[in-house]
């Protein structure tokens, strides 16, 4: 049997300031948002935001947003299956890649 070795690295080597300054840009875009529906909401009171938490519209959006999302995972789950099989039990170029 081959032996395994484990990938080693540095400990300083993921320490690279232009890389964790590009890695938070997509949480700040994320995040920003988040952060003024929070703040907006803070402003409009608890009895308002209660009101279009819970009225009819949000909670279709809501429905339609978790369909999409399972949707959307089960597709993928199905999809990623069928090629994770192929790969396994054929003879495709490239598999070893």
């Amino acid at each position: 049997m081959p032996e395994v070795r484990a990938l080693r690295r540095p400990l300083g080597a993921l320490n690279v300031p232009w890389l964790a300054l590009l890695a938070s840009l997509p949480v700040m875009l994320v995040g920003l948002p988040i952060i003024y529906l929070v703040y907006r909401g803070s402003q409009a009171g608890f009895y308002r935001l209660y009101e279009e938490l819970f009225r009819t519209r949000t909670l279709e959006l809501l429905a339609n947003t978790l369909g999409l999302a399972f949707g959307v995972t089960a597709a993928c789950l199905a999809l990623g299956l069928l090629v994770a099989w192929s790969i396994e039990r054929t003879n495709i170029p490239g598999r070893q890649w």
